[in-house]
């Protein structure tokens, strides 16, 4: 059964034994993988960065009066999901890199349950931002 499988672990696929619970990966899946981490970072620092800069405008929106004090819970509210956002990118890339360094296949799959969650804020907020646009068009 696994001979047929060319995705088999390769443990598995010599042997017929219990499939294998190392990361098997190749010299360009490391690379790739390793270049992803990277990018991972570097992309997870502007998000702290607008992060930031909304965490700035909240706090000068407190001079606004009443309307000041709702534009500051949205902007830091804003502000928080982005650092959130940003963590879940650097978390993930810390994964993927330790788990190709080591040859760990848990802390990939850990690596991938953070940018899993990444993905969920974001296709939330296209989703809404969606609703919002087509909202728009019609009124």
């Amino acid at each position: 059964m696994a001979e047929g499988n060319p995705y088999a672990p390769p443990a598995a696929a010599i042997d017929g034994g219990p499939p294998s619970t190392e990361l098997s990966l190749s010299e360009e899946g490391q690379a790739t993988v390793d270049s992803l981490a990277q990018w991972m970072r570097i992309v997870s620092i502007f998000f702290f960065l607008f992060a930031g800069v909304m965490g700035l405008m909240a706090l000068f929106s407190l001079f606004g009066g009443a309307m000041g004090l709702i534009m500051m819970a949205v902007l830091g509210g804003f502000a928080v999901l982005m650092a959130m956002a940003g963590m879940w990118l650097r978390d993930a890339a810390r994964q993927f890199s330790h788990g190709v360094a080591h040859n760990e296949e848990i802390c990939l799959g850990q690596g991938f349950r953070a940018l899993r969650s990444f993905f969920i804020m974001y296709g939330i907020f296209n989703i809404i931002g969606l609703i919002k646009s087509i909202w728009d068009a019609t009124n």
